[in-house]
């Protein structure tokens, strides 16, 4: 009998910090709508930002993998894209990465594409926990896709260029942002 009440009482407690996770989540909102604020900016997102993620390319999506033996495999350009957005409004992306004839482009990847690339990366010497914090992190703050819904309010999205090591230069990274309220947002970057 006590086998069962100390299984219900762990389980109960779960339950209890579980549903408290869930409020805590669902209760935060985005930031509300600032006036005085642009719309929709575009920049590089910086190294110091991005730590906030994590400390290693374990547990954070927005760092490059690489291993002792074998290096860096991959490079990244990460774009931070500021949305603050008075009412829903439709978002589409252009990203594209251009390089010198011949060699090959670093892609963008949005949500979904971030998470498969991650998940092919992965082996057993990740740990479960790690990854999934780095789902999550995806989950959250990477842009959801090239075309979508943008819910009113203030919220930051990262999308990532990745490309095989190393990216051949100089390579030139341009975005465009159309709003359905007729917004047109451009940023380019070249790095040498």
């Amino acid at each position: 009998m006590s086998y069962h009440n100390n299984q219900f009482s762990i389980y109960s407690k779960f339950l209890a910090v579980f549903f408290i996770a869930v409020l805590s989540i669902s209760c935060t909102s985005s930031p509300k709508y600032d006036i005085s604020m642009p719309e929709i900016t575009i920049s590089q997102a910086s190294e110091k930002e991005l730590k906030k993620f994590g400390s290693n390319f374990y547990e954070n999506p927005y760092f490059e993998p690489s291993t002792l033996l074998g290096g860096k495999k991959y490079e990244f350009f990460i774009v931070k894209i500021d949305l603050n957005i008075k009412e829903a409004t439709d978002i589409e992306i252009e990203a594209q990465a251009e390089v010198p004839q011949g060699a090959a482009a670093p892609r963008a990847l949005a949500r979904n594409q971030l998470i498969e690339f991650w998940e092919l990366l992965s082996d057993e010497s990740v740990r479960v926990n790690q990854y999934q914090k780095k789902k999550t992190t995806i989950e959250l703050t990477t842009c959801p896709d090239f075309r979508f819904r943008a819910k009113e309010g203030r919220k930051t999205y990262y999308l990532v260029f990745i490309g095989k090591y190393p990216i051949k230069k100089p390579v030139s990274y341009s975005i465009k942002i159309y709003s359905s309220n007729g917004q047109i947002i451009t940023f380019d970057h070249t790095v040498e």
